[in-house]
Parts: structure tokens; C-alpha cells; sequence
């Protein structure tokens, strides 16, 4: 049996649109994007895309392979079905030259963002199966569509890893930086405080940094168990009841005024039809 040539295709925008004129190709990107609308993280995510993308293409094994955040090597994200080696003379170059590749029973299309190639997605078929060029089409426009939340849910844990570093290394845990011994004193007496259940009075001028020591700032971890702590949380759930009412009265008070807008209305087209008898 003969093999196929290998089909290269640039992704860029205009392939997408064209692609997109296809409308199976557009409900079935429907259909995972609504999958992962409400998952938080990329590992479970990408899990959940591999699964739409087995129910859609006749796949046997498949991995999600995402660029390094200091390096641009590939490594592994996500896969389904058995371990198996994914061929870097595929997905490197399907990577680096945002190409899309479709070589008999290997499939691979690149994840990019405007500006920022973020890994690929790799399928494989088995020996003696074949992918289609609605295959390919299809898996580029997923490939588009889980991009973006991609992009963010990564720059959203870079950020959080390089604040917890920055924050372990500046030794915060007040949010007040520094070793002085009018900073040492200062965190000692915030302590006293959150540990009793007394009030507290900051006095200052304006800008010096008195939210900072705070129960209420949101940079002052109160300690767990605390006095303030039990308090802080009475305040929150107090606050928290107290919408949740507001919400309720509002509610009730506009379906009373629809309902009697629609009174007003109905006097008023009875009154026209008597008038007009």
C-alpha cells in the first residue's frame, strides 16, 4: 500500500476563516469550546479536549505538547490512549513554522496565539488507518479555539508562581517589607492585635501605608484562628446574608411592578373596548 504525500498547510488567519465557512466544522468547535468554559486549569482542560477531540476524530492515541515557559521544547501536556513517542521531525517543525501536517496516520497542528506559538496538537491512528482532510481542517480549528483560554490560564499560574517567589524571597507576611527594628516592633504589635478582640485605631497622614496593616487590606493575611479572624469572617457572612436579601427584595419588588404594569395595561384596553361599544 502506497503512502500519501504529506500535506503542509500555513495556519494563519485566512486559513481559519476559510475553514470556518464549513458549518459542521464550526459546530463541532461549538461544541468543545462549551466543554471547557468553566474549567479553572490547563491540565484538566486539555484532558477535556482530547476527550471532544476522540469523539470526533477516529484517533487511537493523541498528546497535547505546550513550549517550555523559559525554553521553546516541547513537552508533554496531556495524552489519551497508550504512551507512545510522538515524531519530532513532525510536530518540531509544525511548531516552529506554525504548520499543520497531516502524513497518513499522524496528524499535528499547532496551538498559536497572535504573536505567541504555545505547543501542538499530535494524533495517531495506527498503522494501516488514515486521517482526512477534514480531519486536518477540523483539528486547526480547535487547535484556534482553545488557544486563548490556553494563553491565560498559563499566564495566570506564571504570574502566581513568580508572586509566590518574590513574596517567599521578601519574606511578606504582613505585607510590610523590611528588617528594621521599627518594622520588627510594628509586626509584633500587629500580632497582638489579631490575636485579641480589641479595636484597633490607625492614625496617619494620607498614603503612609496604614491599610497595609489592615485586617481589611487585602495584602494582611490575618492569622487562622484569630480573634480578628472570627470576626473578619461574622462581617463577610453578615455582609454576604445581607445581598443576598437586597437581591431578593429587588427581584420581588420588580415582578411586583410587572405585574402591575400589566394591570394598569389591561384596565386600560378594557376601558377602550367599553368605550368603543
Amino acid at each position: 500500500m502506497s503512502k500519501s504525500p504529506i500535506q503542509r498547510v500555513h495556519v494563519d488567519r485566512y486559513l481559519i476563516a476559510e475553514i470556518l465557512s464549513n458549518r459542521s466544522i464550526v459546530d463541532a468547535v461549538d461544541q468543545v469550546g462549551s466543554s471547557i468554559k468553566d474549567i479553572p486549569n490547563s491540565e484538566p482542560m486539555l484532558a477535556k479536549v482530547l476527550g471532544q477531540i476522540f469523539e470526533q476524530i477516529p484517533a487511537q492515541r493523541g498528546s497535547v505538547l505546550l513550549a517550555g515557559p523559559h525554553t521553546k521544547d516541547l513537552e508533554p501536556a496531556a495524552f489519551r490512549g497508550n504512551p507512545f513517542e510522538v515524531n519530532s521531525k513532525i510536530a518540531t517543525p509544525a511548531f516552529r513554522e506554525q504548520t499543520a501536517i497531516l502524513a497518513d496516520n499522524v496528524l499535528c497542528v499547532p496551538v498559536w496565539l497572535y504573536g505567541s506559538n504555545l505547543g501542538v496538537i499530535y494524533l495517531d491512528c495506527g498503522e494501516g488507518k488514515t486521517f482526512t482532510t477534514y480531519h486536518l481542517h477540523l483539528l486547526i480549528a480547535i487547535a484556534r479555539e482553545i488557544a486563548s483560554p490556553l494563553y491565560n490560564m498559563r499566564r495566570i499560574h506564571t504570574l502566581q508562581v513568580e508572586n509566590d517567589q518574590l513574596s517567599e524571597y521578601a519574606g511578606v507576611k504582613h505585607g510590610l517589607i523590611g528588617s528594621s527594628p521599627a518594622m520588627v516592633k510594628l509586626r509584633e504589635l500587629i500580632g497582638l492585635v489579631a490575636a485579641s478582640d480589641h479595636t484597633a485605631l490607625i492614625l496617619g497622614e494620607m498614603g503612609n501605608g496604614k491599610g497595609v496593616g489592615c485586617p481589611s487590606h487585602p495584602s494582611r493575611q490575618l492569622p487562622e484562628g484569630s480573634a480578628l479572624r472570627r470576626r473578619q469572617l461574622r462581617r463577610d457572612s453578615r455582609n454576604s446574608h445581607g445581598k443576598r436579601i437586597v437581591r431578593a427584595r429587588t427581584r420581588r419588588l420588580q415582578r411586583l411592578r410587572g405585574k402591575a404594569g400589566e394591570n394598569r395595561d389591561r384596565q386600560w384596553r378594557d376601558s377602550l373596548s367599553r368605550r368603543d361599544r
